[in-house]
């Protein structure tokens, strides 16, 4: 899932987890994966710069992992997050929710 903004817009955490990886990828640039619990694990790429962060640290939902940039082979500023449980890519938009359009429902 692409998600535009502006140069460094902060990007947060979507879940509890741990850095498993922070690396700079030819066609994904600066990105960040981290692990969840039960196999799950989120991807942030094309990230303004190296974000501070260390393999191993614990990071919890909201926390701020990066900044927005284009780096790698992006055309535009944007995050591509991806969400992944056992090595298999599953579909972001099942984890989105929006909290705005829950709430106009009940």
């Amino acid at each position: 899932l692409d998600i535009a903004g502006r140069p460094g817009t902060p990007i947060l955490a979507t879940a509890d987890g741990v850095i498993e990886k922070i690396a700079k990828h030819r066609s994904l640039g600066w990105y960040v994966k981290i692990d969840h619990v039960f196999g799950f694990h989120t991807l942030y790429s094309h990230l303004q710069a190296k974000p501070p962060l260390t393999k191993g640290q614990q990071v919890r939902r909201g926390d701020v992992i990066g900044r927005m940039g284009d780096s790698g082979r992006a055309t535009a500023t944007h995050v591509h997050y991806a969400i992944s449980r056992a090595k298999i890519a599953l579909d972001p938009g099942r984890f989105v929710v929006d909290r705005k359009r829950l709430a106009s429902v009940y």
